[in-house]
């Protein structure tokens, strides 16, 4: 299977990067996880394939 990095595939990641930002207040208050770093992370992986999959079309 081959998976094509997409301008819409950065915007998904740009997108569930954003939900752990809000989910991460639901988990650090009942089990004490911190979730903010990855979700920051997945977040600039998504916005970084977004940039270069648009200065590419």
């Amino acid at each position: 299977m081959k998976f094509n990095l997409t301008r819409k595939t950065g915007i998904v990641l740009m997108l569930i990067g954003l939900a752990m930002q809000f989910l991460n207040i639901i988990t650090y208050i009942y089990w004490e996880i911190d979730i903010d770093i990855p979700g920051a992370l997945i977040f600039v992986i998504g916005l970084i394939i977004m940039v270069v999959r648009w200065k590419k079309h």
